[in-house]
């Protein structure tokens, strides 16, 4: 019974190998057959891309109005790309140039503001010189009035 056992086991490795050659052998005329498959789409698509390129040289050759509007068509659209460049620097410019005039404007009008306040702490200190003065005046005519009246009436006194 050992000896059939061992003759099944020398069967199963018999039977592995020639499963792994045989797997190994349908891998490789796979992978053969899906390189030789994209090497024949190469030269499909080669020609495909030099007939077009074939097309548009006759089409170039054969009408050579086609080359000088497609190069008007591209300095047209280099001259426009370069006017919307144009503008947006333009835009820029008078934007920059508005936000520099409304800075001036404030900076005018904190200084005239200033000046106003200046103007007006002047005018407040002139009214309070004139109120002193006129204070100061007001007393000295009151003096003045007091000492004629007791001048007066020291004389009346001595007349008496």
């Amino acid at each position: 019974m050992l000896h059939n056992l061992l003759d099944v086991f020398k069967f199963f490795q018999h039977a592995q190998l020639f499963y792994y050659i045989m797997l190994s052998n349908v891998v490789q005329f796979g992978w053969g057959a899906v390189q030789i498959s994209h090497l024949s789409m190469i030269t499909e698509l080669v020609s495909y891309i030099w007939c077009i390129n074939l097309r548009e040289r006759k089409r170039v050759r054969g009408n050579k109005r086609v080359r000088e509007r497609g190069s008007e068509r591209q300095t047209d659209r280099q001259t426009e790309t370069r006017q919307i460049e144009t503008d947006r620097d333009r835009q820029r410019q008078t934007e920059t140039d508005r936000d520099r005039q409304r800075q001036t404007e404030t900076d005018r009008d904190r200084q005239s503001q200033i000046e106003t306040d200046r103007g007006r702490q002047r005018q407040t200190e002139t009214d309070r010189d004139r109120q002193r003065q006129t204070k100061t005046d007001r007393d000295r005519q009151r003096q003045t009035k007091t000492d004629r009246d007791r001048q007066r009436q020291t004389e009346t006194d001595r007349d008496r």
